[in-house]
């Protein structure tokens, strides 16, 4: 049976005002003709459906509640009008231990983006928009930045995927339209490790020409504010991370015996953004905000094989949320051969005597012991 769930959060989001994970390096790169604009939407039958221990079931419904507005795709300043659209929720539930479960929820008509990853319905994505350019959920974009410049391609971030379910192989597949200026197609497929309790995530990026093209993998989430993200150092400079809206008197991130620390709750934010971003051979990251623990792991990147100007981990925060973003390895992308990246998401609740604080000895051995587990595909 299908499980029922009210749509909640505000799905909107906003004209990109600004760019806000734009780096100085990327100032000269060409500028996209063209700017996505995302209103409220009118919702009609809300399809759902629901992974659970083997089994697909899908319901239609109409929502008990509808928000005004329309969803429009402007090209320069001309808007192309207005239109209603049908929202299509995708969905993976599983039980971690005896009544704890993790709920992952992806909707295809705006990008394939990634909304939830909860925990006993604790979402540890921002599944709203975060003015003013409207960041929210979970996503993936081509690296490098300076390959598209702002904001990103609108038919890998913001435009509908084609979707696919597999009962029996526990997957959502979706895939983007050809993004004209780059070249590229994006398939994301999220499926349901049993065994792992993890959500398995896989992305690949096709050419869609014969022209042979150099890319890395970005993944990127959205988290609330007041958590502390953490990594493995790795070989890395000797500085632990670079970036901008920082000096070395106010350096947001603290390094204790080869791990580096990122306390959001504690650092002086930047209102227009601290960027963070360091070249490490880790392969994990790690969130801790309250009760529960959020695990990325995913390949060790070579040192020095990431995109030129980009870091394999990377953090962008404002006061009211943060990001954690990894990269892969730079490389050849063409239309037989494709660049596949893989990420492991594990979500647990905090253990016993440990402590969501930085630095915290119990809780950086539980994080290790769960990196320990890896990711396969």
């Amino acid at each position: 049976m299908a499980k029922e769930m009210e749509l909640q959060q505000d799905d909107r989001l906003l004209q990109p005002e600004q760019n806000e994970d734009l780096e100085a390096r990327t100032s000269a790169a060409p500028a996209r003709s063209g700017v996505l604009t995302r209103g409220a939407a009118v919702f009609g039958a809300l399809a759902l459906v629901i992974l659970v221990a083997g089994r697909v079931s899908t319901s239609q419904r109409i929502p008990s509640i509808a928000t005004d507005g329309t969803v429009s795709l402007a090209a320069a300043a001309a808007s192309t009008g207005n239109q209603s659209i049908k929202r299509s929720v995708y969905a993976l539930e599983f039980p971690i231990s005896e009544g704890s479960n993790v709920y992952f929820e992806c909707h295809p008509e705006a990008g394939g983006m990634v909304k939830q990853f909860a925990l006993n319905g604790i979402n540890v994505i921002v599944d709203a928009p975060q003015p003013p350019s409207g960041n929210m959920g979970g996503t993936f974009w081509p690296s490098p930045q300076s390959a598209w410049g702002w904001p990103p391609p609108a038919a890998i971030a913001y435009d509908n995927y084609v979707v696919e379910t597999d009962d029996d192989a526990q997957t959502i597949t979706m895939q983007s339209e050809p993004d004209a200026q780059l070249g590229l197609k994006v398939t994301k497929r999220f499926s349901a490790d049993l065994e792992n309790k993890a959500i398995v995530a896989k992305y690949t990026i096709t050419s869609t020409n014969s022209t042979v093209k150099q890319f890395a993998a970005w993944e990127k989430i959205n988290v609330p504010p007041g958590g502390i993200t953490f990594w493995e150092s790795g070989e890395r400079d000797t500085a632990p991370v670079t970036g901008r809206g920082w000096t070395t008197e106010t350096t947001p991130v603290v390094e204790e015996d080869g791990i580096t620390w990122f306390d959001h709750a504690n650092t002086e934010i930047n209102v227009n953004g601290t960027k963070l971003m360091t070249n490490t051979t880790s392969a994990w990251i790690a969130y801790v905000r309250h009760s529960v623990v959020f695990v990325k792991v995913s390949k060790s990147v070579p040192y020095g094989a990431t995109a030129p100007g980009e870091g394999d981990v990377e953090i962008y925060a404002k006061p009211h949320y943060s990001t954690v973003e990894t990269q892969g390895a730079y490389g050849n992308v063409t239309d037989e051969e494709p660049l596949v990246y893989t990420s492991c998401w594990y979500l647990r609740p905090l253990p016993e005597g440990a402590k969501a604080v930085k630095g915290d000895k119990k809780l950086l051995d539980f994080v290790q012991d769960i990196a320990k587990i890896g990711c396969s595909d």
